[in-house]
């Protein structure tokens, strides 16, 4: 059939057509991604395969642009860990408001393990950032409060919000090393400081008799570390055996209270040691 030169240039028009709008298509998705790239980073390229990331950027409203700078500055190996902090803030945002403590935290005749990352608090600010990344003192005087008073009335947030009235913030937003003595008398604990950090005129290791002591006492035992295994912060020891193995809590992990750990791979991160008592 001969197709007139009328028809001929309408069939390759509407062709031409029929390739833009292929073109499109394709282009369209592609010049969103690097929009999305541009504006929100990496967690942009984790939208690509992740659905919390997607939702994200779908509902960016529910979020602030610090909490999607939390996940975009996190080290890779902390990537995961942060996109489903970052994620989780839309659904438990408001859970301090109503959190309560367990029956068995209130009662426990160990030392109830916390966490930083619980979002009972996680999402409450410590200074200008949040428990969940700076909170392993105000968490484990928490801890240290529900097992010497059997009492509820802390909080870490409580606590983070005296640490700013006190002035006792570091330049990362947790507390200063040298403030925990003093935030923790100004809370209703007795304290006993003991300083080995070289920076501040401190000398030698703690020995393993005096953790032994402090443990035995019935005292709570927080630990200031500074070293390749915990970086800097906050831990208690809750126990130690007579063969030199630290049972601790660990507020930033769970796996490591679990873990058993060596007083001698330890005492040179030691920096700081903090005996709590009760005050009645």
């Amino acid at each position: 059939m001969k197709i007139d030169k009328k028809a001929r240039n309408i069939i390759i028009g509407v062709a031409a057509a029929a390739v833009m709008v292929v073109v499109m298509l394709i282009l369209i998705p592609v010049e969103k991604h690097q929009q999305e790239i541009k504006e929100y980073g990496q967690l942009a390229v984790a939208a690509e395969n992740d659905e919390r990331a997607r939702y994200i950027i779908d509902n960016i409203d529910l979020y602030s642009k610090e909490l999607v700078n939390i996940y975009n500055q996190s080290s890779a190996e902390n990537k995961e860990e942060y996109l489903d902090f970052v994620y989780n803030y839309a659904f438990h945002k408001d859970d301090y408001s109503k959190m309560t403590f367990t029956e068995e935290e209130l009662t426990s005749e160990t030392i109830p393990a916390l966490y930083m990352n619980d979002f009972r608090w996680a999402y409450e600010k410590i200074g200008n950032n949040y428990i969940k990344k700076q909170g392993c003192v105000t968490v484990s005087l928490t801890m240290a409060n529900l097992y010497l008073y059997n009492d509820g009335s802390l909080t870490p947030k409580i606590i983070a919000d005296k640490a700013v009235e006190l002035g006792a913030l570091n330049l990362f937003g947790g507390v200063n090393s040298l403030d925990v003595k003093r935030l923790a008398e100004s809370i209703g604990f007795g304290c006993e400081e003991y300083i080995y950090d070289p920076d501040v005129g401190g000398e030698g290791q703690p020995d393993i008799k005096l953790i032994r002591d402090i443990i035995d006492d019935g005292h709570v035992l927080v630990a200031g570390m500074v070293g390749d295994t915990f970086g800097g912060h906050a831990i208690i020891i809750r126990s130690c055996s007579e063969d030199g193995i630290l049972y601790i809590n660990d507020p930033a992990s769970n796996e490591n209270t679990e873990k058993e750990w060596k007083f001698d791979d330890l005492c040179s991160e030691m920096y700081y040691l903090w005996d709590l008592s009760a005050k009645y």
